[in-house]
């Protein structure tokens, strides 16, 4: 068994979790954006590879906007739909959730590994969805500043 990478775009952005551009003159980096203000929403949405077998792990590139310190702490929850099955009768997993203590620097990235524990049984070839939430009411939530998310991408363990 060996470990690889998929990388993830979202399908569904709620709750102003916008699509912006970090102004550079050399390369625009584009990221979803979670306001400090409220909880917001990102949805993937792709097929489990055929050589999926266990271990799912949501990882994320990150920084915030304002280079404030402290802990930033979101979920995710994952449903996945079998050959056969009804999309619109099924429902997320229990959340899983992780937390990050962030560094007081303007623009430094930060990586965040959410363990998939609850990963509503996925197997090869299913059409899986992610929902990563923010909510920054939370109280393991401690950062006032926006997160700014670069990139998403499932690590998993290969059959």
């Amino acid at each position: 068994m060996a470990t690889e990478s998929l990388p993830l775009m979202p399908c569904l952005i709620a709750g102003a979790a916008m699509d912006n551009q970090v102004p550079n003159a050399d390369v625009p980096l584009r990221f979803l954006r979670f306001p400090k203000e409220r909880q917001t929403e990102a949805i993937f949405q792709f097929m489990a590879p055929s050589n999926y077998a266990s271990g799912a792990v949501l990882n994320l590139v990150y920084d915030t906007e304002d280079g404030e310190s402290g802990d930033i702490r979101v979920t995710a929850e994952v449903m996945a739909v079998s050959d056969g099955e009804l999309a619109n009768a099924l429902s997320f997993d229990t959340a899983n959730a992780a937390t990050d203590t962030v560094e007081a620097t303007v623009g430094e990235t930060n990586l965040l590994a959410i363990t998939l524990t609850n990963a509503d049984s996925v197997a090869a070839d299913d059409l899986v969805l992610i929902r990563l939430r923010r909510t920054p009411k939370n109280a393991a939530d401690t950062v006032d500043a926006d997160m700014r998310v670069f990139l998403a991408d499932l690590e998993y363990t290969t059959g």
